[in-house]
């Protein structure tokens, strides 16, 4: 397992070279970020090439650790498509979207964020297929009520306050999930 996150990794530095996965007591805007909402040192930020990371990151398991960077990648490839390929570009273009676009329901938020939940889905799936094993109801759920509360909830700004359409969206990306998961397991193996 080890093997597929340090593989996840270096293609990160063959694409971004200089990025880093920071703890967040070590990034200055996530520690201001933290001052204005203590319940953000639970999450990730992505900003530019750096992932400030919860501060006990490293105690995380690396099927853990391998979701949550698999997520915060899906938001760097997503600011360097916004740039036309340069992610200082991407980084301004997509922060824009990101932060600024907030329609409820229907915004370039929820949008990246529902590709990169996706990513996070491939990743629990694909831990599950090297373990040899299915997702238990707990771990299906578990996962469910998170993406639920982020996307309904008040910490993501109600991206999308629908829970029914949020619950189709977890169900029909679970699915997919587990297919992108089966296919990435098998270019793995060859």
């Amino acid at each position: 397992m080890q093997i597929i996150y340090e593989n996840m990794l270096n293609e990160m530095r063959r694409k971004f070279p200089r990025y880093q996965i920071s703890p967040r007591r070590y990034v200055w805007w996530a520690r201001l970020l933290d001052k204005l909402d203590k319940g953000l040192s639970k999450y990730a930020t992505t900003c530019g090439i750096t992932i400030a990371v919860p501060n006990d990151f490293h105690e995380w398991s690396v099927a853990q650790r391998y979701r949550l960077i698999r997520h915060e990648y899906e938001h760097m490839k997503q600011q360097k498509k916004y740039g036309l390929g340069w992610w200082p570009l991407g980084f301004l273009i997509h922060g824009f979207l990101y932060l600024l676009c907030l329609l409820a329901g229907w915004t370039m938020r929820s949008h990246f964020e529902k590709q990169a939940y996706l990513q996070t889905c491939v990743g629990f799936h694909l831990f599950l297929l090297v373990e040899g094993r299915e997702a238990t109801p707990a771990e299906v759920d578990g996962s469910k009520q998170m993406i639920l509360k982020n996307f309904c909830g008040y910490r993501y700004l109600w991206m999308d306050p629908s829970k029914k359409r949020m619950t189709r969206w977890f169900w029909s990306s679970w699915e997919r999930a587990h297919a992108i998961a089966i296919d990435e397991l098998y270019l793995l193996n060859r």
